[in-house]
């Protein structure tokens, strides 16, 4: 790594976050006339509760454009954290967690499911983490009345049944909750993140983005340098790879814009499409100009 390398990689990264958030810029993403998403926010579904109207898919677009929000606060913080000095291990963590948060927004956004299964898998989502929120709470604080801290698995039950979608949840003996909305099931996190590197065209991302566990693996390739000391003798300094650093950067940025296209392609804003392909080129030319792997580049091979 160098101040020059530095200097690109953030170029770069700042370059993708802007391109996405113009793309779908926020709070809100709109949908155009006759797209899938228009069509699903002009339901006519009825609950318990009563009609469906469009909140409640525009709720649900609204918490995907979160999850994107999500992934370009990681990026950023990448480049915020680069340094010459940076070891991959700090971009890597940066970019599983943009992973995770593109496996579940891959995932919910999925063409073609139609506007119930839509709403069912944002809501066993929302089911998700309403009881590891309600487990933690139980722990730190089990005096704290039920929706102290957010949202519990009972409003979420309570919820879902104004809407009239058919709902489970239980608990088997392996003590895995077990969830079902609509025929729908929430993937769990390794078959999310490997649905969604398929996607990216990525391999071995998912294993090799697992945290601490490969502490080792981060270790060896951060490598290291024997260098003099002036009175003698030696000491070893860190070397940053600048291919591990690179991968975890270009492995960040398509999962952010792999989404987005999903999510314009819903939305029916396909004229966005064709930047996707500027932003391929610079990060080609990125590839090019670090002297990264050949086999990375798509034009250059």
């Amino acid at each position: 790594m160098t101040d020059a390398s530095v200097r690109e990689i953030r170029v770069f990264l700042a370059g993708t976050c802007d391109d996405v958030m113009r793309w779908l810029p926020p709070p809100q993403w709109e949908p155009t006339w006759q797209s899938e998403a228009a069509r699903e926010c002009g339901n006519s579904e009825v609950g318990p509760g009563g009609a469906w109207g469009d909140d409640t898919v525009r709720t649900v677009y609204a918490g995907a454009a979160l999850y994107l929000g999500t992934i370009l606060r990681c990026i950023q913080a990448m480049a915020g954290a680069l340094t010459a000095e940076s070891t991959p291990y700090e971009m890597n963590a940066l970019a599983r967690a943009a992973m995770e948060a593109g496996a579940q927004l891959w995932w919910l956004l999925q063409p073609g499911i139609g506007v119930r299964r839509r709403v069912a898998r944002f809501w066993l989502i929302r089911a998700s983490g309403a009881r590891y929120l309600h487990e933690t709470v139980q722990i730190v604080d089990p005096a704290a009345p039920p929706g102290t801290y957010g949202e519990t698995p009972v409003m979420v039950g309570a919820a879902v049944d104004g809407l009239g979608l058919s709902y489970s949840e239980r608990q088997p003996l392996d003590k895995k909750w077990f969830r079902s909305c609509e025929g729908e099931t929430l993937p769990g996190y390794t078959a999310r993140a490997k649905a969604f590197e398929t996607a990216v065209s990525m391999s071995a991302a998912y294993t090799i983005y697992s945290a601490a566990a490969h502490a080792e693996w981060h270790a060896v390739i951060a490598s290291f340098r024997q260098e003099p000391l002036p009175g003698g003798g030696t000491i070893l300094l860190g070397r940053p790879d600048l291919v591990a650093v690179a991968g975890a950067v270009l492995a960040a940025a398509g999962f952010a814009v792999v989404p987005a296209n999903r999510a314009l392609r819903l939305l029916g804003r396909t004229a966005r499409l064709a930047e996707f392909g500027y932003h391929a080129r610079r990060a080609d030319d990125l590839i090019h100009r670090l002297g990264l792997p050949e086999e990375w580049s798509h034009w250059r091979r």
